[in-house]
């Protein structure tokens, strides 16, 4: 067999792509770039750079329901919140389509409720930090 076909047939099996369900598989991009983010600049920062759109901008331009519905917030802001918190330029960017307050009562929230899963994707030890920086921030040039 070719070397082409045996990967092609390889690939597939790999991917699995009749059972794969792609909504699914965003969700877990979300949260993945979420963990890359979390606590560090340098990685904050690569998801600002290159041309428009850039992966943050394409995050805070996502479809109404990842705003609005509890499973949609609870796949994107910790995502948002875990690329902007201490990142100015990074909530520059997000503020144009998704308001710091929302960020903001997303974690009052999840603080009211201890929420575990939470404090796995944003550690808890900085969630009053975040509320603090996003309750406080203004747009800087």
């Amino acid at each position: 067999m070719p070397p082409e076909q045996c990967w092609d047939s390889e690939r597939k099996e790999l991917l699995d792509l009749e059972n794969c369900n792609l909504e699914s598989l965003f969700a877990e991009l979300v949260v993945l770039m979420g963990f890359y983010a979390q606590c560090n600049e340098r990685n904050q920062e690569s998801l600002n750079w290159g041309c428009a759109p850039t992966p943050l901008s394409c995050l805070c331009s996502l479809h109404f329901k990842y705003f609005c519905s509890q499973a949609g917030k609870a796949i994107l802001l910790p995502t948002i919140i875990s690329i902007c918190f201490r990142n100015v330029s990074a909530v520059n960017i997000a503020a144009k389509n998704c308001s710091p307050a929302l960020l903001t009562n997303y974690l009052i929230e999840r603080e009211r409720q201890s929420d575990i899963e939470f404090s796995v994707r944003f550690p808890r030890e900085n969630w009053q930090a975040a509320i603090q920086f996003f309750q406080n921030y203004t747009f800087r040039d």
